[in-house]
């Protein structure tokens, strides 16, 4: 039976807000074999998040809401999410990106042989033989990363591993049948510790994968007095202090000469900030203090049809670092090798703090240079700034550098 967790968190309505880290939804792990199990899909998704919440640089998405979630939605935990369905969920939660996992095979196999001893229909007590079971385990997964707003897979990696084990032990006749005397071949959390390196291959990748900054959606859920409530909160990432813009209802564009339908637009219904004042768990509360600006949020609100999907939106313009972020990510991105790393030690200078996946764009850069030294240097870094993880690859990489400089002295 195919088993998917859908991480899920139900949202009235949208805005966009910022919030430190990028902002990504665990949303599914589909066990294509029909083998692995409920308890080792679970721990997947469990790891998955354990292992992107530790590097700082990702904001996960709370959990413990999707039981309610789904029962509204009237989904279930069985089924395949494909990338649409994904998207639209990312849109819900609020997330900038979505992630879903797949377990593409499984398989445990065991044989066992016994050697010699006493014979079970002859003996009703004796001693047996010698035992030897042999234990093959493998896993092969896959994780793909989804844009919201584009719909589109950025991301896609896969991982894999096996464990063999070879167990003697001594078997004894009692009351006429063979009972094994020894250690057990195996414990039954071996499964899933397999599963996590396999997993935790996949993930080396993704960690170095240049994420932009984004936006968070959701909507202005209600009007009351002099501040509007939206359906975000500290379970999403909000935190008092946090600010966004308010803009208005869509408006259709059409071709004046075809007719043809051009999409819609928002305009911007308030070129300004305004802080959040309360931040409860599933909302906040803002307080708009200027009654002209009020007065058009209440205007256009009022005007809204909500059967036609009508809304007003709030965007949380991205701060003066978190643009400079992004502008190093695109310089990367076009292969603007000195420019990004002008940018980023331009980062540095600005903002005083370390970042791993900005010194894996430095080492990247440096290595595509060939300047070696430097490249070291800063692989070195990543990996001092990321204790918790093996990276075999950036281990490797590093290795490689260091055997050529030797070399070349």
């Amino acid at each position: 039976m195919k088993f998917i967790v859908i991480l899920f968190l139900l949202m009235n309505i949208t805005v966009s807000c910022y919030c430190d880290g990028i902002r990504i939804a665990v949303v599914s792990f589909e066990d294509k074999t029909g083998k692995a199990g409920n308890i080792l899909v679970r721990s997947l998704i469990d790891s998955t998040t354990d292992e992107l919440y530790k590097t700082g640089k990702f904001t996960l998405l709370e959990r413990d809401r999707i039981g309610h979630v789904l029962k509204e939605q009237k989904l279930a935990l069985t089924g395949l999410i494909d990338t649409e369905t994904a998207s639209v969920i990312g849109k819900l939660l609020g997330a900038s990106y979505v992630l879903i996992g797949t377990v593409v095979n499984y398989g445990e196999s065991v044989q066992e042989n016994t050697i010699g001893g006493a014979n079970t229909t002859s003996e009703k007590f004796g001693i047996g033989g010698l035992s030897i079971s042999k234990l093959n385990l493998f896993i092969d997964l896959n994780i793909r990363i989804i844009e919201v707003d584009t719909g589109k897979i950025v991301f896609s990696s896969s991982g894999n591993e096996s464990f063999r084990k070879t167990s003697y032990g001594l078997t004894v006749v009692q009351d006429g049948e063979l009972v094994l005397v020894g250690r057990k071949l195996s414990d039954s959390t071996l499964g899933q510790k397999i599963a996590r390196k396999a997993l935790s291959k996949a993930v080396e990748k993704l960690l170095f994968f240049p994420f932009k900054l984004k936006e968070m959606q959701t909507r202005i859920v209600k009007l009351d007095g002099d501040n509007i409530i939206i359906g975000r909160g500290h379970g999403h990432g909000l935190k008092r202090g946090d600010q966004f813009k308010v803009y208005g209802k869509p408006e259709r564009l059409m071709d004046p000469v075809t007719g043809e339908d051009l999409g819609s637009r928002r305009k911007i219904l308030i070129n300004k900030s305004f802080r959040l004042i309360q931040v409860e768990r599933n909302f906040s509360v803002c307080q708009i203090n200027d009654k002209y600006y009020l007065e058009k949020i209440r205007r256009d609100f009022d005007s809204l049809d909500i059967s036609k999907g009508e809304f007003l939106q709030v965007r949380m313009a991205l701060k003066t670092d978190e643009k400079h972020y992004n502008k190093i990510i695109d310089y990367y991105e076009r292969g603007f090798l000195k420019k990004t790393v002008h940018m980023i030690k331009l980062y540095y200078k600005n903002y005083k703090r370390s970042d791993y996946l900005l010194d894996y764009l430095m080492a990247s850069c440096f290595d595509k240079g060939r300047a070696y030294h430097a490249a070291y240097k800063y692989y070195d870094k990543v990996l001092s700034l990321l204790p918790g993880y093996s990276l075999p690859g950036v281990m490797k990489r590093k290795q490689e550098i260091r055997t050529y400089l030797r070399k070349n002295r």
